[in-house]
C-alpha cells in the first residue's frame, strides 16, 4: 500500500503537476517545457523539504483564495468578450456550441460524447464513486492534511469545506473553456492544454494577468508540494521506522528529505512523458486515477463496513489489483513512440484483433470499447466478488480482531450541534450540488 502510494504520488500529484506547469510557463514565458518543469521542481522542492507540512497549507490557503478569485475574474471577462463577436445572451451563446455541450445527462450518441474522452453521465457517477473512495478516503496526500488538525472537529468541516469549493469549478472552470471554445477555438487548434494560459493572455489585463498566473503556479506548486511530503512520510514511517524501530527522529528527517529529493527526480522524468498518455491533462489525471483506484477504494470500503471481511482477502484482493493496474497500464501507454519495432507488434496485434490499425494510446478504451471511467467501476465489481469471495473461504475474524477496529457507531454521535453541525453541513452542501445540477440541466 506505502509503495503504490509512493507510486501515486509520483505519477499523478507530482509528475502530472510539473507537466502543467511546463505548459504554463512554456505559454507565458517561453520556456522550454523541460526548463519549466526544472524550475518548477526546484521551488517547490525548496520550500517543501525545508518547511514541510506547515510551509505547504499556508501556500494553500493563500493560493485558494487567489485562484478563486482569478477564476471568476476570468469567467467575467470572457462573457464580456462574447459581446465583441456578436453573442449577447444565453441562447446565442448555446447555439454556438455542439449540441448537449451544456447538458450534465449526456447520451451516449451525443455529439458532445466523442470517442476520444467524452462520457456518459452514468460513467461519471459509477466511476468517480470509485476515484473519490480512494481519493478523498485514503490517499495520503489528502489524509495528511486531516491529520495535520489542531482538533477531531476540524478533521470533519475540512474536507467538507473542500466538498464545497470542487463545486465552483463547474461556474467558474468548466463554463470558461466552453466560452473558449466560442472565442479561441480556431486559435487554441487542437492543443486544449493551452486553453486556460491562451485566454488569460488574451482577455486580462497585465497586472490582473500577474496575478492569475501566479496563483496558477502556486497551486501547482501546492499540489506537488503536498505529494512530496506525503512520499517522503510514507516512506520513513512505514517502511524504515517499521523495520528499524530504533531510528532517531533527526534521522528519519533528513531520510524522508533524501526521499523527497529522489521522488521529486523520477517525477520530472515522468513528466516530460505525460502527454504521451492522453489527449488532456484531466484525461490523464483520472486515467491513471482508475487504473489505481479501485483495488484500494474496494478494501477501504468493504473492510469499514463488513465485518466478515478478512486479512487474507484484503491481501489478495490487493496483489490482484496491483498487478491488474500495472497491466493496463502499459497496455494503455504509447510504447511505440519509444521503443523502436514495436510498430510491427502493434499492427501484428491490430491484426489479431481484427481492427485497422491499433491507437497509438488508450488501446482498452478505442479496441474494447471500455472508457476509464467504466474501467474503474467494473474493476472495483470485479475485486469486490473477488473480497467477498476470499473472505467466506478463510476463517472469521474474532471478536477480538474485530473490536480492534474502528467502530463508526462513535463516529456518528446522537447529540447533534445545530447549524455547526458536521452532519447537517455536508448535507447543506450535498442539496446544494444537486440543486445546482437540476438547474443547469434544465437550463442546458
Amino acid at each position: 500500500m506505502v509503495i503504490l502510494a509512493i507510486l501515486t504520488a509520483l505519477l499523478l500529484h507530482i509528475g502530472i503537476s510539473l507537466y502543467a506547469g511546463a505548459a504554463l510557463v512554456q505559454q507565458f514565458f517561453g520556456l522550454d517545457p523541460t526548463v519549466g518543469i526544472i524550475f518548477i521542481a526546484g521551488l517547490t522542492g525548496l520550500y517543501t523539504v525545508v518547511g514541510g507540512l506547515k510551509a505547504i497549507t499556508t501556500v494553500e490557503a493563500v493560493q485558494t483564495f487567489l485562484l478563486i478569485l482569478g477564476a471568476v475574474l476570468l469567467t467575467l471577462f470572457g462573457v464580456f468578450a462574447l459581446g465583441d463577436i456578436g453573442i449577447h445572451n444565453f441562447a446565442e451563446f448555446k447555439a454556438s456550441l455542439k449540441p448537449d455541450t451544456l447538458s450534465i445527462l449526456r447520451a451516449p450518441d451525443s455529439p458532445a460524447n466523442p470517442a476520444t474522452g467524452g462520457i456518459t453521465w452514468y460513467s461519471a457517477i459509477l466511476g468517480y464513486f470509485v476515484l473519490g473512495s480512494w481519493y478523498w478516503f485514503s490517499d495520503q496526500t489528502i489524509v495528511q492534511r486531516s491529520l495535520g488538525s489542531k482538533t477531531e472537529y476540524d478533521a470533519r468541516v475540512g474536507p467538507i469545506f473542500t466538498a464545497l469549493l470542487k463545486i465552483l469549478p463547474v461556474l467558474f472552470f468548466l463554463l470558461p473553456g466552453t466560452i473558449a471554445f466560442v472565442l479561441f477555438k480556431t486559435e487554441i487548434g487542437e492543443d486544449t492544454k493551452l486553453t486556460l494560459p491562451y485566454m488569460i493572455d488574451s482577455l486580462m489585463p497585465v497586472g490582473l494577468k500577474g496575478l492569475i498566473i501566479a496563483s496558477l503556479l502556486a497551486a501547482l506548486m501546492s499540489s506537488v508540494g503536498a505529494a512530496i511530503n506525503s512520499a517522503s512520510t510514507l516512506f520513513y514511517i512505514d517502511i524504515v521506522k517499521r523495520l528499524n524501530p530504533q531510528t532517531s527522529d533527526k534521522q528519519l528527517v533528513f531520510i524522508g528529505r533524501i526521499t523527497g529529493i529522489v521522488v521529486m527526480a523520477l517525477a520530472i522524468l515522468w513528466s516530460t512523458q505525460a502527454d504521451k498518455f492522453g489527449d488532456t491533462i484531466i484525461y490523464t489525471v483520472n486515467a491513471l486515477g482508475a487504473m489505481i483506484a479501485p483495488p484500494i477504494a474496494a478494501i477501504f470500503l468493504w473492510g469499514m463496513f463488513w465485518k466478515r471481511g478478512t486479512a487474507k482477502a484484503a491481501n489478495t484482493t490487493f496483489a490482484v489489483g496491483l498487478i491488474t493496474g500495472v497491466f493496463v497500464f502499459l497496455f494503455d501507454f504509447p510504447y511505440q513512440n519509444l521503443i523502436p519495432g514495436l510498430n510491427t507488434l502493434a499492427d501484428a496485434l491490430a491484426n489479431s484483433l481484427n481492427v485497422t490499425t491499433l491507437p497509438d494510446s488508450k488501446a482498452i478504451t478505442d479496441i474494447l470499447g471500455i472508457n476509464f471511467m467504466m474501467q474503474a467501476w467494473w474493476k472495483f465489481v470485479l475485486l469486490s466478488l473477488l473480497f467477498i469471495v476470499v473472505s467466506y473461504a478463510t476463517p472469521k475474524p474474532t471478536e477480538a480482531q474485530i473490536s480492534n477496529c474502528i467502530n463508526l457507531k462513535d463516529y456518528w454521535p446522537k447529540k447533534w450541534m445545530g447549524i455547526a453541525d458536521y452532519r447537517v453541513i455536508g448535507l447543506s452542501i450535498f442539496a446544494l450540488l444537486l440543486t445546482i445540477w437540476i438547474i443547469l440541466e434544465v437550463v442546458a
